[in-house]
């Protein structure tokens, strides 16, 4: 079977199982033997590339990636969405981000985004929990991308408080996390206190 061929399947088995860490590792690979592929015929994969980089928070190397596209390649719309999304998020700019995302993906792009939009939603409600005791539902929607009637739903289902009179809601913030650090600190002291209770 053609190298590229064989890769397109193992792109789409890794897609289809949402295994985005072993569909970028196969997008990459595409790039490296696609290299003399016209533009326009691989660059819905490129796209794909992209976006999977984006899922797994590699900036650096989605920015690599769009350095050394070719100017006809930046020029796609597809693309060029993907990299307004990765530029948003490079800058933290989650307006930009949201408003670069709602595009119409097809199929296989849209496994990508819908991942991306569930990622930097779930990071944003976290910090807005950890940084908040009471805040205004107009002031968390553009970090969640939403109006303010789906930012008020999204507030209620993750058990915040409403107060309809000021239009304010209060965040809960997410049990805090366990490090590899503090978790083996806790496993020392469990050990030390078991030996200490043999000597008794």
């Amino acid at each position: 079977m053609d190298p590229l061929a064989k890769l397109g399947e193992d792109i789409n088995a890794a897609i289809a199982k949402k295994n985005f860490r072993e569909a970028a590792k196969c997008l990459v690979e595409f790039e490296l033997q696609a290299c003399n592929q016209p533009m326009d015929a691989i660059a819905p994969t490129i796209t794909m590339e992209m976006l999977a980089l984006l899922v797994l928070e590699d900036y650096n190397n989605a920015r690599y990636l769009w350095k050394r596209l070719p100017p006809a390649a930046k020029r796609t719309r597809d693309l060029a969405r993907a990299w307004m999304m990765g530029a948003a998020l490079f800058k933290k700019d989650y307006p930009a981000f949201y408003a670069a995302s709602n595009h119409a993906w097809n199929a296989r792009c849209r496994v990508f985004v819908d991942r991306i939009l569930e990622t930097v939603r779930a990071k944003n409600a976290e910090t807005i929990g950890r940084s908040y005791t009471v805040v205004s539902i107009g002031d968390i929607a553009p970090a969640l991308g939403m109006t303010p009637d789906e930012a008020l739903a999204f507030a209620r289902t993750h058990g915040w408080e409403y107060d309809a009179a000021t239009r304010m809601v209060k965040p809960v913030a997410p049990p805090p996390r366990v490090t590899a650090e503090a978790a083996s600190l806790d496993l020392i002291s469990n050990m030390t206190q078991y030996v200490i209770g043999l000597d008794a």
